[in-house]
């Protein structure tokens, strides 16, 4: 009894690290995304849901690309009247 308690202790533990290990994969490659404003009309609408995922071809006509802004943007935008 003692050996097939432990052999299952061991089995759930295997699969409990099999799924973390393909979820931490997939996180890294996809994620979801809220459309947060009009900005990206008519191909997206505020509220939108999309699943995004990271990719290392090129963007092809018709894509849609989400990226980070970096961070001189970020400070060029709140410094301008736009930003204010």
């Amino acid at each position: 009894k003692a050996t097939y308690e432990a052999g299952t202790a061991v089995g759930t533990l295997m699969l409990a690290g099999t799924y973390l290990s393909i979820a931490a994969i997939l996180a890294s490659f996809i994620r979801i995304v809220v459309v947060p404003s009009e900005s990206m009309e008519p191909a997206l609408q505020p509220r939108d849901v999309v699943l995004v995922t990271r990719s290392i071809l090129p963007p092809r006509n018709g894509d849609v690309v989400f990226f980070n802004p970096p961070k001189e943007l970020d400070e060029a935008i709140a410094n301008s009247k736009v930003g204010k």
